[in-house]
């Protein structure tokens, strides 16, 4: 897939996720890479998985389908690359969250931009619960990356 097609594909998905809520199960991180890998090769990497609804059973998904973390699963359809600063468009990066199992895992806008899910802040830079939605972010938050296609 060359670049031109890469933009496309990741404008596509930033059209239908931007501001859509997070549900775990459903509109959640997972979804949305898998939907990026679903556009660009038409298979669905997450289709075969237990349902889940909680960060805890997302986690307990991963492991019935014979992964040790979120990223060995990503790592199952999709090349892991040296580093953050190598994704391109149209690849899934891992944004550093509390749970080193779990990142949060958005896609690639481009040099400077990743759709990821994100919440709101309060003053005391916690996270205020159902604000989290997939919003643009900058990539230095991006701590790993995969290349799809």
């Amino acid at each position: 897939m060359n670049m031109v097609e890469r933009a496309q594909v990741a404008q596509q998905l930033f059209n239908e996720w931007h501001l859509m809520p997070h549900a775990w199960g459903s509109t959640d991180c997972a979804h949305m890479a898998a939907r990026l890998v679903e556009i660009m090769t038409a298979e669905n990497p997450i289709a075969a998985w237990p349902e889940y609804a909680s960060e805890q059973q997302a986690f307990k998904a991963i492991r019935a389908m014979g992964f040790k973390s979120l990223q060995d699963a990503v790592s199952s359809y999709a090349t892991p690359l040296d580093g953050a600063l190598f994704a391109i468009v149209g690849d899934i990066v891992a944004i550093k969250s509390k749970n080193d199992r779990m990142p949060a895992l958005g896609v690639c806008l481009g040099p400077d931009a990743v759709l990821c899910f994100w919440s709101d802040l309060d003053e005391n830079g916690e996270k205020i619960p159902g604000t989290s939605k997939a919003r643009r972010l900058d990539m230095q938050f991006a701590v790993a990356a995969w290349r799809v296609g």
